[in-house]
């Protein structure tokens, strides 16, 4: 204790560890120790000495107006230390003052501030903490505060968010994925399972895993069992209309990303279906089979036919075998399947564009407009779509819909840029560096990338120079040299300085336009935020670099022969 008191005497970096010390210590006559450091410079001493006063006197006038004072000069660094302080006593600072300053803040503000909020629940602050969710910096503190102490009030709000219709997506998402911390009667699980029949197999993808998490806490019964199986079926009968949909669609012009998402659709599908597949044996290695769908790695594909054959129905069996198996010769779509619709293009396409699911509503609709389906466009009933994003368009495609389908008074924000966003997909899927990435995905890359017009002989980038960006060719020839001798001529769909901006190492070489260019331009601070928000970009950039890693060693192996 004294050791204690002379660190607070010192009045030093260390005093507001050890004010709080003495604090829990419950050292004798603490507040007569303490006090003549109230009015101390360091904000950071003196806002320790305040709120340790104020948890025994919460109407200290003095030590009030000192945590006051912080507040209203809304120094960061001030803030910081004060936040650090109130978490010994969450109640010495006023809501609406919590609220302006996490709204104020930055990402560690924040992470302090809802640290706060899980000793104070009040659903006063429920919309600060929901919105703090959907951000990576602060996902988990927001995640705690809502679950930690099962405030009721916070329990409903959210459970109210995921089972209505018209929420947001990414809210729904962001809840299912810790819901089963709130809820595990057998009630809600019937309700979760409602969301198998989502349109959306994001939704999907993360309802089979919050049952996952589910069924290790909850014994599922009989019923509940029958259930998951009829979705199950429900989701193979999903997989041969999407078969029938891609092999429709093989023979039509401008359909590459109607065909791209139709694949991943499938994909993510059969992953789903395995998981669910598994729910009634919890001790079952699922990651292992995903691993073998994912990777086609032949290890396992014993174990999955083994798995298929002693687990599913006789009608998902039908479907999985011959697509888990590349050997089969089974001719899936020469097959009838009970409970399946007579496949109707029309429909499929009308049912993706009045969905929820942006990607598939912007895919299907460019597919129509670009082939000029208008009996189709006619049909549909444009008041069912949902937050309909025109910034994927080109200015034509926009006209048109203004002209002949929708509100002509409403305000539509235009970008004066040569290409839509769609198009600067299409772009990137050409490139080797994002050709096995889903071209949902790969359109947050379009949406950050710029286009730059260059004249011959203009340099892109000098040997030397900080790389902080990369270049894809869309039109045009571009020489990359080293030395003064060209290394490399580098043509429309090629990618230039990919290395530079992930190592941030200078540019190794200059790159000079032989002709007029036109360049997609992506910067590094856009790029890395996608990457550390999605696991498949991440994947891919890693693959790519072991692939050129692999052929240098071959390389360098084969040279050493």
């Amino acid at each position: 204790d004294n050791y204690i008191v002379k660190l607070i005497s010192d009045k030093n970096e260390l005093t507001p560890y050890a004010i709080r010390c003495a604090y829990e210590r419950n050292i004798e006559k603490l507040e007569e120790i303490i006090k003549p450091l109230l009015n101390h410079t360091s904000s950071s001493i003196s806002s320790s000495v305040a709120v340790t006063i104020l948890i025994k006197n919460n109407k200290n006038r003095k030590s009030r107006s000192v945590v006051d004072n912080i507040i209203q000069k809304g120094n960061q660094q001030d803030l910081l230390s004060l936040l650090l302080n109130i978490q010994y006593n969450p109640f010495c600072i006023e809501s609406d003052d919590i609220i302006d300053i996490f709204i104020k803040g930055d990402s560690l503000i924040r992470n302090n501030i809802l640290k706060i909020l899980n000793k104070r629940p009040d659903v006063l602050f429920f919309e600060i903490i929901f919105k703090a969710l959907s951000n990576p910096e602060t996902r988990k503190n927001a995640k705690i505060a809502l679950i930690s102490n099962s405030y009721t009030p916070y329990k409903k709000r959210l459970l109210s968010i995921l089972m209505n219709p018209t929420s947001n997506k990414n809210s729904k998402i962001y809840i299912l994925r810790f819901v089963d911390q709130l809820e595990s009667s057998k009630i809600f699980i019937d309700k979760i399972i409602l969301f198998l029949k989502n349109i959306d197999l994001k939704i999907v993808e993360e309802t089979c895993d919050t049952l996952i998490r589910l069924s290790k806490k909850t014994d599922f019964n009989k019923k509940t069992f029958l259930k998951i199986n009829k979705n199950i079926d429900n989701l193979a009968l999903k997989i041969i209309q999407l078969l029938r949909f891609k092999k429709s669609m093989e023979s039509e012009r401008h359909s590459e990303l109607l065909i791209d998402h139709i694949k991943s659709d499938i994909q993510n599908l059969i992953v789903i279906i395995i998981k669910l597949g598994t729910l009634n044996n919890p001790k079952v290695p699922v990651e292992q089979y995903i691993r073998y769908i994912k990777t086609n790695d032949k290890n396992f594909l014993s174990l999955v036919l083994e798995l298929v054959e002693s687990t599913f129905t006789n009608q998902a069996k039908r479907v999985l075998l011959p697509l888990i198996d590349p050997d089969s010769n089974t001719n899936l779509l020469g097959q009838k399947f009970l409970k399946e619709t007579e496949f109707n293009e029309e429909n499929i396409l009308i049912n993706w564009i009045q969905n929820s699911h942006k990607w598939k509503t912007v895919i299907s609709l460019e597919y129509l407009l670009i082939e000029e389906k208008v009996s189709i466009l006619k049909n549909i009933n444009w008041e069912k779509i949902y937050n309909f994003d025109y910034s994927f368009f080109n200015s034509n495609q926009i006209d048109y819909l203004k002209r002949n389908f929708i509100d002509r008074e409403k305000l539509i924000n235009r970008k004066n840029n040569m290409y839509s966003i769609l198009e600067k997909t299409l772009i990137l899927k050409s490139v080797e560096l994002f050709r096995e990435i889903p071209g949902e995905m790969l359109s947050n890359i379009a949406q950050i990338s710029d286009e730059l017009s260059l004249e011959a002989e203009q340099r892109i980038f000098m040997e030397g120079d900080h790389g902080d960006s990369l270049y894809i060719i869309i039109d045009g020839q571009v020489s990359v040299i080293k030395e003064k001798k060209e290394i490399a001529l580098l043509g429309n769909g090629k990618c230039i300085g990919e290395m530079a901006l992930l190592d941030q190492e200078p540019r190794s070489a200059d790159a000079i336009c032989i002709t007029a260019c036109i360049l997609l331009k992506i910067d590094q601070i856009g790029f890395y935020e996608l990457m550390a928000n999605n696991q498949i970009i991440m994947k891919q950039i890693i693959k790519l670099l072991t692939k050129r890693l692999r052929e240098t060693n071959k390389k360098f192996t084969s040279d050493l022969k």
